[in-house]
């Protein structure tokens, strides 16, 4: 596993798939604002081919989506 900032190994030849698991936390940052784009910011920044989010909904209700996906 690397980090979002760490560039990715170099090989010849070799195929590589990031897989990225992060608990958004309702896009609640440690600041406690309510941030969804800053969320985004962050997943764009480890820049996964496939990443797994947790606490990515409302938790309540019709349990809609915090994140625009189809930015």
């Amino acid at each position: 596993m690397r980090k979002a900032n760490a560039a990715a190994p170099e090989r010849m030849g070799a195929t590589t798939t990031l897989v990225a698991s992060y608990n958004v936390h309702k896009c609640i940052g440690i600041d406690r604002k309510f941030d969804p784009e800053r969320t985004s910011r962050v997943i764009r920044e480890i820049d996964p081919d496939v990443i797994a989010l947790q606490e990515a909904d409302n938790r309540f209700g019709d349990r809609n989506g915090l994140l625009d996906l189809s930015r």
